[in-house]
């Protein structure tokens, strides 16, 4: 009986202590969490690819658990072991933090806002006329045969986007693209354009056929993005948003906004109204349209672009919860998963 009572005050005097040392971190909280957990847990902390982490979700389980499960990781999640870069107080104050948060502030997608932030940094048409490339990508008198022998890597941490050159190896440039480049991706139509989305929202262009592959032009899309296509045709590139929830469509050519869909308002596979963000976008082979797969919102949005003002006109609703990515069955032509 005695052993009991004194294990039982040693583990409270433990638990005890590493809740105290709560109030002697200096870690900034709201900016690690945007760094490094906002990505699986969402900016307003509802869960996603890991668990929710609002106060009413958090209160299911002891301070405790939930020290052990930052400072050690859940096996058979993407939850790692944070205990390399978080002390115990750094946890318990992470705790804390969590528990006290509250969603105060509400974003939604304002084009005009937008469009205050799309810069041009080199004349998309004196380029080509200078360096020409041929429809099969073959460029003349380059260092690189062809366009399409050029492959994109990012460097995820450095906010980097590197190009090589597949047939030697050499990086032929490097160029800054926001926090954690996330995709890049080609013009299909005109394969010398590609374009890069950051997860800090910033959108790139890139003229890889010219000298150096030259940053054409960037607009700032949101807070927090992810999911990039482009139109078959080589028109239009849509970039997909965590925060604020939606996505923006841009001139290809220009890179220009043209259009923002706002998704701080949707009705989620409970009948919640809520915001959602917008990880999957694809470029359809079936037609003039662009699929936008509403993460937190069970249902996709297919776009006509080749309309005036770019309408919704189809919305695929009861698809799941947290709908992260997709992929065309081009082959039969009927399925979006």
């Amino acid at each position: 009986m005695k052993l009991n009572k004194l294990l039982g005050l040693a583990a409270a005097t433990s638990f005890a202590a590493t809740m105290a040392m709560a109030g002697t971190s200096s870690m900034d909280f709201a900016a690690k969490y945007e760094k490094e957990c906002q990505g699986c847990h969402g900016p307003i902390h509802q869960g996603g690819v890991g668990s929710d982490l609002r106060p009413k979700a958090l209160k299911k389980q002891t301070r405790e658990m939930l020290v052990e499960k930052i400072m050690n990781g859940v096996e058979n999640t993407a939850m790692p072991a944070w205990n390399s870069s978080f002390s115990s107080d750094d946890a318990a104050g992470m705790i804390d933090w969590l528990m006290d948060w509250k969603n105060t502030v509400e974003l939604t997608l304002d084009l005009d806002e937008v469009k205050k932030t799309w810069t041009k940094l080199a004349d998309v048409d004196a380029l080509a006329k200078k360096y020409p490339v041929a429809k099969d990508g073959a460029i003349k008198g380059g260092e690189v045969k062809n366009v399409k022998d050029i492959t994109f890597a990012t460097e995820r941490d450095a906010s980097l986007v590197d190009f090589i050159d597949s047939t030697n190896g050499k990086v032929l440039s490097r160029h800054k693209a926001g926090f954690a480049v996330h995709v890049t991706v080609t013009n299909k139509a005109n394969p010398r354009y590609a374009y890069s989305i950051s997860r800090s929202g910033k959108l790139s262009m890139f003229d890889i056929g010219a000298p150096g592959q030259p940053t054409l032009a960037t607009v700032q899309v949101g807070q927090e993005s992810r999911g990039l296509a482009v139109s078959p045709d080589g028109k239009y590139v849509i970039a997909g948003n965590y925060n604020p929830g939606g996505a923006v469509l841009c001139d290809a050519h220009t890179l220009e906004p043209l259009k923002a869909f706002d998704t701080s308002r949707v009705i989620d596979p409970d009948g919640q109204i809520g915001p959602s963000r917008v990880a999957s976008l694809a470029d359809t082979p079936y037609g003039p349209y662009f699929a936008m797969a509403l993460k937190d919102g069970g249902h996709t949005y297919i776009i006509d672009y080749s309309k005036e003002g770019f309408p919704i006109v189809g919305d695929i609703p009861n698809i799941g919860k947290i709908l992260h990515d997709a992929f065309l069955n081009e082959d039969e032509g009927e399925d979006f998963g």
